[in-house]
């Protein structure tokens, strides 16, 4: 059997936690359940790894003006949050950590992939692609979501299909949550214009609208827009994109990043990334028709 992966440093505290809950050596699949928001890239890349390894895992889908889900978690108010045999472990990367930790994901991967784990988490391809979607993807996609009023509430349809949440809730969060979201982007890109003090009004939204600061959070990578002085995100996605199809694919002459027959982290990373605005204008403008198959 393959040997777990090196885990970055921040996982090691919880993990040696988390070990003493479930065996080392049995295959059983633990209980995982992963609170989310449909939309949100980084609970896609723990969802893709899952899924990719055949484990099973339940999602329980977070009122992001409530955050009502979450209420036992006292401190860490972020998604994604992962119960794993009752155990909490924060944060997207620190899921993956302990998720390749599972003797059953060890397992599953070594029977799919002809690669050490090693290689599969930390080879240079792997890590190159996993921060490219983490740090520079998934930051893209946000201001793409909600570029326009129409496209924002686009991207809070998902509410719809939430069977736990109750009709007024659904119309509560589209409403508020597009609102808040395009007002967000439409003033970022006000300030990059006029040079205005962005972070003065960030401060002040914050001081009078708590709920929008939970918006502002789940599109937290709107400061990344603003940081960089992008403007025009259709051309910063369709760029990175470019990126990754000549760089990552090597001008789509490979299937994968990971130029083997099989995906590495990074691949996985960069499929659930884009998988996060699937169906989505931003998805079916850019992302659909480009000929590497980890885009399609």
């Amino acid at each position: 059997m393959l040997q777990s992966a090196r885990l970055s440093n921040r996982a090691v505290g919880v993990l040696s936690g988390f070990r003493k809950c479930f065996s080392t050596t049995g295959l059983t699949t633990p209980s995982i359940t992963l609170f989310q928001y449909e939309i949100c890239p980084f609970c896609n890349i723990n969802k893709t790894l899952l899924s990719y390894a055949n484990v099973d895992y339940n999602i329980t889908e977070v009122n992001p003006l409530t955050k009502s889900e979450i209420k036992f978690s006292k401190e860490y108010k972020k998604v994604p949050i992962a119960l794993i045999n009752d155990v909490q472990v924060n944060g997207s990367k620190e899921i993956n950590d302990a998720l390749l930790n599972l003797p059953v994901v060890i397992d599953n991967l070594s029977s799919k992939n002809d690669m050490p784990l090693e290689d599969f988490v930390n080879s240079p391809s792997a890590q190159k692609w996993e921060t490219f979607a983490r740090d520079e993807l998934a930051p893209i996609l946000y201001p793409n979501i909600c570029r326009s009023l129409g496209e924002s509430y686009q991207a809070f349809g998902y509410v719809d299909n939430v069977d736990e949440f109750t009709g007024v809730q659904k119309v509560l969060i589209r409403s508020v949550g597009s609102l808040a979201m395009f007002f967000a982007a439409s003033k970022i890109k006000c300030e990059l214009k006029h040079g205005c003090a962005f972070d003065k009004y960030i401060y002040i939204a914050k001081l009078k609208d708590s709920r929008s600061v939970t918006f502002l959070k789940l599109g937290c990578a709107l400061f990344y827009s603003a940081r960089r002085n992008i403007t025009d995100e259709r051309l910063a996605l369709r760029d990175a994109l470019t990126k990754w199809e000549n760089e990552g694919l090597g001008g789509n002459k490979n299937s994968f990043g990971s130029k083997m027959g099989a995906p590495d982290m990074g691949d996985l990373a960069v499929f659930g990334v884009l998988k996060s605005v699937s169906g989505l204008l931003a998805h079916e403008e850019e992302v659909l028709g480009r000929s590497g198959p980890f885009l399609d």
